[in-house]
């Protein structure tokens, strides 16, 4: 099964897988957790953010992903994407697939900037940010989409989450 996990920066994804993995791999050892940022960091010339970049950032971590997924490894991937093509593709690459969107106010989410992303693109010093610098475009039929995330309790959200997917998983 493939738990994808997106929104945009500081709406909570990374949080959430976190609580999400240790819940599930307690049950089913064979899970891993792939987070968009923890990837680029041990990626070879990731260090760009451009458009293309990403793209290219995003193919391997789909492939990646589809590798681990073949030999039924369950998968959580928290992952800031922009392009509702990329969502497609994955429904149609993975038969057990579960969407969920993290969808938060960017005016919060620059007001609470807990990673500094805001700040530094803001002053430029780190430019091409989704939601501000490249155009955010929300993905469509999420399986799930649960607003303001950051504000509600991850504990309750988690049981929720493995509530909905409890027969595909299990």
């Amino acid at each position: 099964m493939i738990i994808w996990i997106t929104g945009l920066s500081g709406s909570g994804k990374t949080t959430l897988a976190e609580a999400l993995y240790n819940n599930i791999k307690k049950i089913k050892p064979n899970t891993l957790w792939i987070d968009g940022d923890v990837l680029r960091k041990n990626f070879k010339n990731t260090k760009k953010y451009d458009v293309n970049s990403r793209l290219v950032q995003y193919q391997k971590m789909i492939s990646l992903a589809k590798f681990c997924y073949d030999q039924k490894i369950n998968v959580i991937i928290s992952v800031l994407y922009f392009n509702n093509f990329i969502f497609k593709n994955n429904k149609k690459l993975f038969k057990s697939y579960y969407q969920i969107y993290l969808k938060s106010d960017i005016k919060d989410l620059i007001k609470r900037d807990s990673k500094k992303v805001y700040s530094r693109n803001m002053s430029k010093r780190k430019p091409y940010l989704v939601g501000l610098d490249i155009k955010w475009s929300e993905p469509k039929k999420s399986n799930l989409i649960i607003k303001d995330s950051y504000k509600k309790n991850i504990i309750f959200e988690k049981k929720n989450i493995l509530k909905k997917i409890r027969k595909k998983l299990f």
